[in-house]
């Protein structure tokens, strides 16, 4: 068994999506963390996510776009509160 130095689930809350702008939204949030914290700096070098399956079943051009028209992502705060 390996320990880690980090904690593996930081402030989880379960949450069920209201509609599918919503849970898009959320997507693109987690998606976009790696990144965000710096981890890397392309999406696709991220292999502890699905983005890379989704880019792989997906046209690239059909992502960005969802990046796009859903920019909600980079201003959702994921608290306790707004569950």
């Amino acid at each position: 068994m390996t320990d880690c130095a980090l904690p593996v689930w930081w402030n989880y809350w379960d949450y069920c999506p209201r509609n599918e702008h919503d849970y898009t939204v959320r997507q693109n949030y987690l998606f976009n963390n790696p990144f965000k914290h710096g981890y890397v700096t392309d999406l696709k070098d991220y292999h502890f996510s699905s983005f890379q399956r989704l880019l792989e079943t997906q046209e690239r051009e059909t992502l960005a776009r969802q990046f796009q028209e859903y920019k909600e992502y980079r201003y959702l705060l994921v608290e306790e509160d707004n569950f």
